[in-house]
């Protein structure tokens, strides 16, 4: 899902497109997905500055390297189709950023935990339910295009929740503010 504060942005429009040769199928799979994959939008309208920002969501397949790639290339391409500025473009990418999945994403926009004036946390967002993971294997990524918002804080957040954790993934957040 994207999430939005109310109080500050409104909604524009909305759909989702699922990761594969038939991306208007609910519930299609291609390129040896384990699982079905999608890319969730909202076109915002920030009330404060007027700009428009247009955010996606996604969750690529952690079986598949060919699903990967061929996933950030659909997402580039429908993020070059959009007559938008701001972009943010989220979620667990089950890739490094050393992968050469991403290559389509990492060209044109920026990762947040690179740009950011602090950053907090580990190097790491998979964990495997344990809290432990690989130094590096950050699979969970902010990218983003907009010239008029800086990023000043990064964090990869490790809380537990009633003494577990919520997901295999620490979640990431980035706190970005319009200039």
């Amino acid at each position: 899902p994207v999430l939005y504060r109310t109080d500050r942005f409104q909604l524009i429009d909305q759909n989702q497109f699922w990761l594969s040769e038939h991306p208007n199928v609910p519930g299609s799979m291609s390129w040896g997905t384990a699982c079905t994959r999608i890319a969730t939008w909202a076109l915002l309208l920030d009330r404060q500055s007027s700009d428009t920002v247009l955010v996606i969501n996604t969750h690529f397949d952690h079986i598949s390297e060919e699903a990967r790639q061929h996933g950030a290339m659909m997402i580039d391409s429908f993020l070059r189709q959009q007559e938008v500025r701001d972009v943010w473009c989220m979620g667990d990418f089950n890739a490094t950023l050393s992968d050469g999945a991403l290559q389509p994403l990492e060209k044109d926009y920026q990762e947040a935990r690179q740009t950011a004036a602090v950053t907090e946390g580990p190097s790491f967002t998979f964990h495997g339910f344990t809290g432990a993971g690989k130094e590096g294997n950050i699979i969970d990524h902010i990218f983003f295009r907009c010239p008029d918002w800086v990023i000043e804080e990064y964090k990869v957040i490790t809380r537990m929740y009633k003494g577990i954790y919520p997901s295999d993934h620490f979640p990431v957040l980035a706190v970005f503010r319009h200039l």
